[in-house]
């Protein structure tokens, strides 16, 4: 007869698998990335740390739905993108206190195509939030 071992290698109970931690290189790549962020860069002639400038690049594509990265034009290519960004950005900005995952909404978008906009949408102009307020507004009324 065969002993069958239910044993599959795992640990003792109280007993660590890995008791000595961490290595200590083992957070270079951190370290590393720590390092290079605070290094001064010029961005239109002002002189900021990298971590500044990447921090200022992020709110201007959540904020404008786009930025220049060196010479190359960075666009958010949807609303879902968009949204994607903004969430990601307030994840560090404004953390939730306590929740997982599971218990976040689910974020539902709806997207209006147009034919030919007059200009690219931006939020931070009153007339393209109150026009996407009208358009919203206007879809949601029952048809006469």
């Amino acid at each position: 007869m065969t002993k069958t071992s239910t044993n599959s290698g795992q640990w003792k109970t109280g007993q660590s698998g890995n008791p000595k931690g961490k290595t200590p290189g083992s957070r270079a790549i951190s370290e590393i990335l720590r390092l290079k962020g605070e290094e001064q860069v010029v961005v239109g002639g002002q002189a900021l740390s990298a971590q500044e400038a990447l921090a200022e690049a992020i709110w201007r594509f959540v904020l404008k739905g786009d930025v220049m990265l060196g010479k190359k034009h960075l666009q958010a290519e949807s609303v879902v993108d968009w949204v994607q960004a903004v969430k990601w950005l307030y994840t560090y900005v404004d953390p939730p206190q306590g929740k997982t995952m599971e218990h976040e909404p689910e974020v539902v978008v709806r997207v209006v195509r147009v034919a030919e906009p007059r200009h690219a949408v931006d939020l931070t102009r009153q007339e393209d939030r109150q026009d996407i307020l009208t358009a919203e507004t206007q879809s949601e009324k029952p048809p006469p």
